[in-house]
């Protein structure tokens, strides 16, 4: 069964999930992660969930911004690079003050030199899909999103 959201995208929480593909298609950008956790699915009146392989599509972006930090407190502004995702290890986090707002940040590490990278996406709507997920409780027990 697919599942779905495209409202209350602050309650989306992506730490130590990794990018598994961000493409643009047309004027969205479609990020699949890994896995990811939901402070609560009231949709279906369930609470806190481990999800399973996950999609967000960005619809209408209208601006993207990619910014390092090398050194604390001293930021750039860069292109991201073609073999981004071979780099960026883990998602440290992730903040939404809108339903149009993402910033997805986290280490990116091409050796010799570590930095963290922010993605920063303004865009129309989302829409945010998974197939599988178990309770919170349930992955405390040991339970896996099949």
């Amino acid at each position: 069964m697919k599942y779905s959201f495209n409202t209350g995208l602050s309650r989306l929480e992506l730490h130590d999930s990794s990018i598994e593909k961000l493409e643009r298609v047309g004027t969205d950008v479609v990020i699949d992660f890994d896995w990811a956790k939901l402070a609560d699915f009231a949709e279906m009146n369930l609470g806190p969930l481990i999800l399973g392989t996950s999609r967000i599509v960005l619809k209408n972006v209208k601006s993207e911004k990619y910014t390092e930090e090398i050194t604390e407190g001293i930021i750039s502004e860069i292109s991201i690079p073609d073999d981004f995702l071979a780099y960026f290890e883990t998602i440290g986090e992730n903040k939404s003050t809108s339903d149009n707002y993402i910033r997805i940040s986290g280490v990116y590490t091409k050796l010799p030199d570590y930095s963290w990278i922010n993605l920063e996406f303004e865009f129309k709507s989302f829409e945010f899909t998974w197939d599988n997920h178990v309770t919170n409780e349930e992955w405390l027990q040991g339970k896996l999103h099949e």
